[in-house]
């Protein structure tokens, strides 16, 4: 018994040092061989194992890209991302994108600023912008210019807002105080009245900043921003944050307190931390809801601004596989609970809301 023993450790041994190997060594390791990393910590994925394999999936792609162009590099990880997720979510898109946009921005600055790669819910542009901390107004202006020059219609409106978003997470990680921080957002746009990109360049700045555990902040503080653009924004991800501290959305979207369209964006907010759980269920293989999701679920469900934000997030997700999409609304916020008259699915708001993000996959 010893002997086997002893022979099973060996075995785990060599397996950490080949992992090590690959990511330290002058080899480069395939995709397979960065995922697997992930894949062998079976149900709990210590921050360690994360952060080698993106380290492993930014080594591969960067050496991808010296030895042909980024833009290739960036099809060559969709290509290998869509075919491993084209029946389940294996693969975490939007993390390992966001690395590379982080990589490809200190490697090869405004050249990393590659129009039409708004995959895994625009992670590679959010990641370029983290980088990009010196921004000024002038540079996202020019940001913006480049990435959606060939844009009009709906996908312009859509590029603005992740171009915006991912201005909100630059000057998050250079502005602490975030009433310093809304004060660059409102200086994107100087007329009177709503600004699609100040809003979501509040929502970025506080999505930047809720990735920061003991982030202490309510709903009732987003009133403190200057006007209703931002206030929207902070609202649709300070909802995360009430969902992390196991807050309802009658709690966390008190009525009353907010204008009508407000609450809206509070719940659609909902929706959208309602979307990522689904995501963390999926990927996790959980069998069963935790207590505090199953009232989530049912609250969203009975929510159509909730359902809404929640079908937005996963077609975002999966802009290239909707039926994914599709089958995650069914699965977590299923027909009979949607608050809608008919079972048609077509009339399911959630799906809806996926059907919406197919502007992004038509091309």
């Amino acid at each position: 018994m010893k002997s086997i023993v002893k022979v099973f450790f060996v075995v785990i041994i060599l397996l950490s040092a080949m992992t090590i190997f690959f990511i330290s060594s002058n080899k480069i390791p395939s995709l397979d061989e960065c995922q697997s990393i992930i894949d062998n910590e079976k149900s709990f994925v210590t921050p360690e194992a994360e952060k080698s394999s993106l380290d492993c999936y930014v080594k591969v792609i960067s050496e991808k890209a010296k030895s042909e162009t980024p833009s290739l590099a960036l099809d060559y990880l969709f290509e290998y991302v869509n075919s491993s997720n084209s029946e389940h979510l294996n693969i975490d898109c939007h993390s390992i994108i966001h690395s590379i946009g982080y990589a490809f921005y200190d490697q090869y600055k405004d050249k990393s600023l590659i129009a039409d790669k708004e995959l895994c819910n625009y992670g590679y542009y959010h990641g370029v912008f983290q980088k990009a901390i010196e921004l000024k107004l002038n540079n996202y202006n020019k940001f913006m210019d480049i990435i959606c020059k060939s844009k009009e219609g709906g996908d312009l409106l859509f590029c603005r807002a992740a171009v915006s978003h991912g201005y909100g997470h630059s000057v998050a990680t250079g502005n602490a105080d975030y009433l310093q921080g809304l004060s660059i957002c409102d200086q994107i746009y100087l007329g009177i009245g709503y600004s699609q990109e100040e809003e979501n360049c509040a929502y970025g700045y506080f999505m930047e900043k809720i990735r920061d555990f003991t982030y202490n902040f309510t709903t009732e503080n987003c009133l403190e921003a200057s006007n209703s653009s931002l206030i929207r924004g902070c609202l649709t991800e300070i909802a995360s944050l009430m969902v992390r501290n196991g807050k309802d959305m009658s709690e966390g979207c008190p009525i009353g307190l907010f204008t009508a369209f407000e609450s809206k964006m509070c719940y659609r907010g909902y929706g959208y931390a309602v979307g990522e759980k689904i995501l963390s269920y999926e990927k996790n293989n959980e069998d069963n809801y935790l207590p505090f999701d199953v009232k989530l679920f049912s609250d969203c469900n009975n929510n159509e601004f909730c359902l809404s934000g929640a079908g937005s997030m996963l077609g975002s997700y999966f802009q290239h596989n909707l039926k994914i999409a599709n089958d995650l609304c069914s699965q977590y916020l299923p027909l009979e609970f949607s608050g809608v008259k008919s079972n048609r699915a077509e009339n399911n708001i959630c799906f809806q809301s996926v059907k919406s993000t197919q502007k992004l996959t038509d091309k």
